[in-house]
């Protein structure tokens, strides 16, 4: 009980770090260039939306989720380092105390084993979603914007297709397999 309070406590404090955030990119972005972000500032509403959404996953007993919207926040920074994501490590820090007080509160046992594919699965989630706005700017330009892809956009976006095949996989399988209770008996 009490893991599960601290787990709500530490991804209440990443939200908080993740609402701060947008404030020190506006400072730093009108220092810089004596503007603010503009458009690229839509984007810090991914991991403050994620933050938000891993307080509702620390209530649950949903590891998977937990771990998907950590490796969300994880993702948007890695992959923003150069711009937006670095002003969001404070929060993912506190989401990855998160996590692991979630998985002690929840007592996870073998899907403990999952949690780096869950990680890799929100990490990786970005990259599509970069690919659909990609394409829609490209079809809303009916033929005057052409938009080449990052190779790692590309690539992240087929590894978070085989990360959720693969999860979703071990899970058709967890569930043929039957439950054996401590009394010897089945589930």
């Amino acid at each position: 009980m009490l893991a599960r309070r601290l787990a709500t406590i530490s991804a209440v404090l990443g939200l908080i770090a993740g609402l701060i955030a947008p404030f020190r990119v506006v400072r730093v972005f009108t220092a810089n260039t004596g503007e603010g972000p503009g458009v690229l500032g839509l984007w810090m509403i991914v991991p403050i939306v994620l933050a938000a959404v891993a307080i509702a996953a620390a209530r649950t007993r949903s590891a998977g989720l937990m771990w998907a919207t950590i490796g969300g926040v994880w993702g948007f920074v890695i992959i923003g380092a150069w711009s937006l994501g670095t002003f969001f490590a404070w929060e993912a820090l506190a989401l990855l105390v998160a996590g692991v007080l979630h998985l002690v509160a929840v007592g996870a046992r073998w899907r403990v084993l999952l949690v780096p594919l869950w990680l890799v699965a929100g990490a990786s989630a970005l990259c599509p979603m970069f690919l659909a706005v990609d394409a829609m700017r490209e079809m809303g330009s009916h033929g005057s914007l052409t938009v080449t892809h990052a190779p790692i956009i590309v690539y992240g976006s087929w590894l978070w297709a085989a990360v959720v095949t693969l999860l979703g996989v071990i899970e058709l399988i967890s569930r043929a397999i039957p439950r054996i209770t401590p009394a010897g008996g089945r589930a």
